[in-house]
């Protein structure tokens, strides 16, 4: 019977260790506050002056920090130059919580994610940091690892609406007179085909009259000296 409560403690963390995949996308804020130091580090240079391997996030002295991850507690205490610290395995990440206050659980606790485990120091600042459990330099950007943050859109600024512009005053409507238009030349006018064709004839006639006069002269000019001859 001793033995049981041990047994089911390793049921516990087997399904937390189960169960920890699908929770890496569901890490949330340990305290509301804005971030006041981001994240900066580079594996090329952990050791570089300036690097910060979590991020700095407000909070109010005393206020409850909560679980960022599910997992097991693997460290709770102090920690030399931080307060006091909380370091939970959530599957193959590493969750650490440190400049706080006062300590809420004990190490090989279960917890889950938005559990109460301490509370915030004295100086209302917290320090979230994330880690591969496996790699020693494998720290990552605990911001991207809290879902609402990573997948939520972008918010557009609306561009300011414009006011309506006021209708422009209409005075009456001018009809401009139509533009006096200049006489049309009379089109010349063209002879019928008849009329010339009577022009023609009459030409015609009086040529042939002509003739017929000038030959009858000659005839009788020519009676005349027959008959002197004689």
């Amino acid at each position: 019977m001793p033995r049981l409560p041990l047994i089911l403690a390793v049921c516990a963390l087997a399904l937390l260790a189960a169960g920890s995949a699908p929770a890496l996308a569901a890490w949330s804020r340990p305290v509301p506050g804005r971030v006041v130091a981001g994240y900066l580090y580079t594996r090329a240079s952990p050791f570089a002056a300036g690097a910060r391997r979590g991020v700095d996030l407000a909070a109010r002295p005393g206020a409850a920090v909560l679980a960022p991850c599910s997992g097991v507690v693997a460290y709770a205490g102090p920690v030399p130059g931080w307060g006091s610290g909380v370091t939970l395995r959530c599957g193959r990440l590493v969750a650490t919580l440190l400049r706080l206050g006062g300590l809420g659980v004990r190490r090989g606790a279960a917890v889950l994610a938005g559990r109460r485990v301490g509370r915030a120091g004295p100086t209302g600042l917290v320090r979230l940091g994330a880690r591969v459990a496996s790699d020693r330099f494998g720290y990552r950007d605990p911001m991207g690892l809290i879902g609402a943050e990573r997948r939520g859109p972008a918010l557009v600024p609306r561009a300011p609406r414009l006011a309506p512009r006021p209708p422009r005053p209409r005075g009456p409507r001018i009809v401009s007179a139509p533009a006096a238009r200049a006489p049309l030349a009379p089109a010349p006018t063209r002879a019928p085909l008849a009329a010339w064709l009577g022009v023609a004839l009459l030409a015609v006639s009086l040529t042939a009259g002509r003739g017929v006069r000038v030959v009858r002269r000659r005839r009788a000019s020519v009676s005349a000296a027959r008959s002197s001859a004689r």
